[in-house]
């Protein structure tokens, strides 16, 4: 697969001109500004140019988002490590839950390494500079509420302590998922690729895992503090899971009913800003409908060979 997809792109990759490293450039800074989308740009870049082209065009986007768009240093570092590593992967053709694990463990190890050396430069212990950083963000969140805008800013202080790790875990998941799903849907990718919209319906969820998702949410009604904050943050991160599976059961569904490109566009993108709850229930459900062959698509790359 690694000798196939380098071939591939030995023949659609090209030489880079100044124009095209500026633009790639300037569209990496802007898309590590807005965080989540800050992978797809290096992933066209290492689609288009070739080496060493989209590292360099990578590493000016970083710095542009650092010194002209104000972006954190910590957030322009994580971002552009796991943007490459995702642009990287994509190139070599991995198969998709390998992918996100390791794109996730690597995402969740830089953050944690990041509060590590802060900690350590402030002479105070990672749990001190965790909490120190929640006060700072709630600090930020208060001034920009209106004076009559009323919230109890204790309670969301207690609620990203506990569940902020479990939130950036989410985030990450979310990230690899609209930059990789968006980059299949727009056909960047050859069919036979295992990123590829046709490979990632292939794609399914063990139904245990839909079992435990929903006792994981009942739990969380009936928890006790501070055990309800952190199931409430392993059900945002098998939220995140489910919001995967009820994407690739909404795109086997238009694909079947022979959707239009722009109308399947269209879906998508209400569903992600409108519709999240609704795919976390369509993820939850679609392991029965696959496995009553209500689904027509083929199964394979399934999680079960993962874990």
């Amino acid at each position: 697969m690694r000798i196939v997809n380098d071939k591939e792109r030995a023949e659609t990759s090209s030489p880079a001109s100044l124009v095209a490293v500026a633009s790639y450039g300037l569209m990496s800074a802007i898309a590590i500004s807005t965080l989540i989308f800050g992978p797809l740009p290096m992933i066209a870049a290492h689609l288009r140019l070739s080496e060493p082209w989209p590292k360099i065009t990578a590493l000016l986007g970083a710095l542009l988002a650092l010194t002209v768009l104000d972006v954190p240093l910590m957030v322009v570092v994580i971002v552009f490590i796991f943007g490459l590593f995702i642009a990287d992967n994509v190139v070599r053709g991995s198969e998709f839950w390998p992918f996100l694990i390791k794109a996730v463990a690597l995402g969740l190890s830089t953050g944690v390494l990041i509060v590590l050396v802060m900690a350590e430069i402030q002479k105070v212990s990672p749990v001190a500079y965790w909490s120190q950083t929640v006060e700072g963000l709630v600090q930020q969140f208060q001034k920009a509420l209106p004076n009559e805008e009323v919230v109890r800013l204790d309670l969301m202080k207690t609620i990203f302590l506990f569940e902020g790790p479990f939130l950036y875990v989410a985030a990450l998941m979310l990230s690899f998922w609209l930059c990789v799903g968006l980059v299949a849907h727009l056909n960047w990718l050859s069919p036979t690729h295992p990123l590829s919209a046709t490979s990632l319906r292939k794609v399914r969820l063990p139904l245990a895992l839909s079992v435990v998702f929903v006792a994981i949410f009942v739990s969380t009604f009936v928890g006790e503090v501070p055990t309800r904050y952190v199931l409430n943050g392993v059900f945002r991160v098998m939220s995140g899971m489910m919001i995967i599976q009820g994407c690739v059961c909404l795109s086997a569904v238009l694909s079947i009913k022979m959707v239009r490109p722009r109308v399947r566009t269209a879906l998508y993108s209400f569903s992600i800003l409108f519709g999240l709850p609704v795919l976390i229930v369509i993820g939850v459900i679609s392991p029965w409908l696959f496995r009553n062959n209500r689904m027509k698509e083929p199964v394979s790359g399934g999680l079960e060979g993962v874990v």
